[in-house]
């Protein structure tokens, strides 16, 4: 798994296969009249190219929102051809890929900051809440597991991480919080 930078500045993790997946804002879907001018919209939002995003799913998430999975067409196979095709590695740890996220899903620099921090964190099974109209989801352990957390999630990256300890502590402090994270 690594991060690319897409000729458009959309960065993507890329698995070994060269398939990506996220969510994007695709300017007025909802009046998109045929399937194949969707597909198109979604690939030139995701990739830069009508054609760059190839056997993929997708799901409406509401308010032109849009979560896809599907191959990077026009990703090179060689990671030495990159440059030349206008594509870039970023490194996890760097600010660059931290001010990409920043721009692309609107974080908040401490978001962005905080889903680098936690990028191998490994929850098991999780419940989750897909908040309509918005890249983010909520997620907590699933049932039948204690809910001794929630967490607020963009596009796999973890923006905000509560406790059970905290929300005991401080509940209104935490709600407020909770709640500003998940409205983004």
């Amino acid at each position: 798994m690594k991060f690319v930078q897409f000729p458009n500045g959309k960065v993507w993790r890329v698995d070994n296969d060269g398939w990506i997946e996220g969510s994007v804002s695709v300017p007025d879907y909802e009046n998109l009249d045929s399937l194949e001018a969707r597909l198109d919209a979604i690939a030139e939002v995701a990739t830069g190219s009508c054609c760059g995003l190839t056997d993929f799913a997708y799901q409406f998430r509401g308010n032109d929102i849009v979560s896809f999975r599907g191959c990077a067409e026009e990703l090179p196979a060689d990671e030495a051809d990159y440059a030349e095709a206008d594509f870039k590695v970023l490194e996890a740890d760097s600010a660059e890929l931290a001010n990409a996220l920043v721009v692309q899903y609107e974080l908040l620099p401490v978001e962005a900051e905080h889903a680098l921090d936690n990028l191998e964190n490994n929850y098991g099974e999780e419940s989750l809440l897909d908040v309509l109209g918005s890249q983010r989801q909520i997620r907590s352990p699933a049932h039948p597991e204690e809910c001794n957390y929630v967490r607020v999630v963009v596009d796999g990256f973890e923006v905000a991480y509560w406790c059970d300890d905290e929300w005991r502590d401080d509940p209104a402090c935490v709600m407020g919080a909770f709640l500003g994270a998940a409205h983004g």
